[in-house]
This record gives C-alpha cells, structure tokens and sequence, in this order.
C-alpha cells in the first residue's frame, strides 16, 4: 500500500473512531431500522396485500431497503454545510497547504462511516430478500454494494459542489436544503422512481437524481438494468470532473489569493 492512500485511509478510521465515541447512538439507529422496517412490513401489508397492481412484497423490501440506503449515505449529507462554514472561517486554510488533497480527505472521511454502517446494514437487506421477497443472490448483494458507493459519492459531489458556491454566496443552506428536497422527493425516498407521472419519470432519470437511492435499492432487488448502471457510473464521471475543476480553479484560487 502506497503512502498517500494509507493517509487518505487513516483519516477514514480516526473517524469511525470518533463515531464510536457516540456507540449508543450508533446502535440505536441500527434499532430504528429494524423498527421501522416492521412498520413498513404492517403499513403496506394492510394497504397492498390483495392489491393486483402493486407487489406487496417488492413495495415493502424497496422501501426498507431504500431506508437502510439512506441511514447509510447520512455522513455525505452534511458536506456542503460543512464546506460553507471551513471557507466562511478560514478554517480551510491550514488543511488546504497540508500534503494532502482537501476534498478527497473529506470523502474518505465520510466514505469510512457510510461503509461501516452499509456493510452492517446489508445484514437487514438480506434479511429482508430471504424472508420477504424469498430469494438470495450474491451477486445483487454485491452490485447493490458498488451501487450504493456510486450513489454515495454522487451525493457527496452534488454537496460538495453546493458548498464550492460559497464563494458566491455567502450562505447556501437554503439553495443546499431546496436541492436536497428535490432529491428525496424526485430520487426515490418517498416513493419508486417508477411511479413518478410520464414525461416526468423519463425527465428525471437524465438526472442524478434517482441513482443515490432509487438505483442501489433496485440492484440489492434485482431490478435493474446494465444501462441504469451505466448511467449512475456516467453521473459519477460528470460530477467529480465538476467538483474537482469548480474547487481547484475557484475556491482553491480564490483563497489563495486572498479573495
């Protein structure tokens, strides 16, 4: 293992670290999941059971699969806030002129406590095909998992990015929150991409918007296609290169000079 990627590693592991400071927290969360899978389990039973034109069974895993996506992804939905406050303060200063690259130090920081928790999770998400949809495959398990990480990483770019327009404006919480209710709402965590309303539904997936929570929880399902794949990999080309060209050309050159 090579010098740098070992730092980058560090960081990861200095914060799980720090998030196991707060283990009570940390295992009741994984408590709230289970309960409110068993909700789910209730709520969709009662409303889809003898329903011809709605799966019962699919319904209820996608939607405690795309809960447990969610928990999951939580360390990346603070980025762009965090990145306000640091060049806002000028906190960001001491960690730009040290030997390691910035943005790729907060992604490993954040990717450590979402892999954690979604390799622990996966527990719930097998659970969930074996005994609910009666089926286990690996290799979903395993597609669901690179999915998952795509997803996380298209979240945390689009935070990042948000936060890089602090040098615009002074304070973005409100374009971050505005975007972000767009992303639950459009991309999967209220109800299957699938079920959004005709031009609507093909409009969106030109966005990233379904492929940080729709997409993973349809590969750990089994229902996606190679080209959605494709497309959540493209997503994640196009917005690191926005990331890294918008904070290396301004907010880096900015501060550096001093503006």
């Amino acid at each position: 293992m090579n010098l740098p990627f070992k730092k980058y590693l560090m960081f990861s592991i200095a914060k799980i670290k720090e998030e196991n400071q707060f283990k009570i927290d940390f295992i009741l969360s994984f408590f709230s999941i289970f309960i409110s899978s068993i909700i789910f389990l209730l709520l969709f039973k009662n409303i889809f059971f003898n329903s011809k034109t709605v799966n019962f069974k699919y319904i209820t895993g996608y939607y405690i699969t795309v809960n447990i996506i969610f928990y999951s992804v939580s360390s990346a939905m603070y980025i762009a806030y965090n990145l306000m406050e640091n060049i806002n303060s000028g906190s960001i200063i001491p960690l730009l002129i040290q030997p390691v690259n910035y943005i790729f130090r907060i992604y490993m920081e954040a990717f450590g406590l979402f892999f954690i928790r979604l390799i622990i999770n996966i527990i719930f998400i097998a659970a969930v095909k074996i005994f609910l949809l009666n089926s286990f495959s690996l290799s979903s398990i395993l597609i669901g998992l690179f999915a998952s990480i795509l997803g996380f990483s298209i979240l945390f770019f689009i935070q990042a990015i948000i936060g890089c327009f602090t040098v615009w404006f002074t304070d973005i919480t409100r374009f971050r929150d505005c975007m972000y209710s767009v992303l639950l709402i459009l991309g999967g965590k209220f109800f299957p991409v699938e079920y959004l309303y005709g031009s609507l539904k093909h409009t969106v997936k030109y966005t990233p918007i379904p492929y940080v929570f729709d997409t993973p929880a349809r590969c750990f399902l089994e229902k996606i296609s190679f080209s959605e794949l494709q497309a959540q990999g493209l997503w994640f080309i196009i917005l690191f290169s926005i990331l890294f060209l918008l904070f290396n050309l301004k907010v880096k050159h900015n501060i550096e000079m001093g503006s």
